[in-house]
């Protein structure tokens, strides 16, 4: 008997303890209205879309001084071949010009499909 008492006495003190930690998951939702809920969710979407358009601007602007610099190098090069201070076999110079032209127009592309959807 003694140990049925200590055991059950165990029991109550472990169930009045664990009362304090033990909460109604109910207390932990917060209760909105369907049209505050859907004002937070537009709001939400709405930073999300800034967030995003912000980042493919940079993306894009950097896309595009990166295809204006390249066109501009290539160019240097190319007049230089011209001028003979660069001298390469013509299958070099004709591989490295549509090389680098290839390499430009695939940027702009991607700029153009991909950034600016609309």
């Amino acid at each position: 008997m003694g140990i049925k008492n200590y055991s059950e006495e165990l029991g109550s003190l472990l169930d009045k303890g664990l009362k304090g930690i033990r909460k109604d998951p109910k207390d932990y939702q917060q209760k909105f209205s369907k049209e505050e809920f859907d004002s937070y969710k537009r709001g939400l979407e709405y930073r999300i879309q800034d967030e995003n358009r912000k980042i493919r601007n940079k993306i894009s602007w950097v896309l595009v001084v990166l295809s204006i610099v390249w066109l501009v190098f290539t160019g240097i090069v190319f007049v230089l071949i011209g001028a003979g201070c660069l001298e390469f076999p013509v299958a070099g110079q004709v591989s490295f010009i549509l090389g680098s032209l290839a390499e430009v127009f695939a940027l702009w592309k991607i700029s153009l499909q991909y950034f600016y959807k609309n």
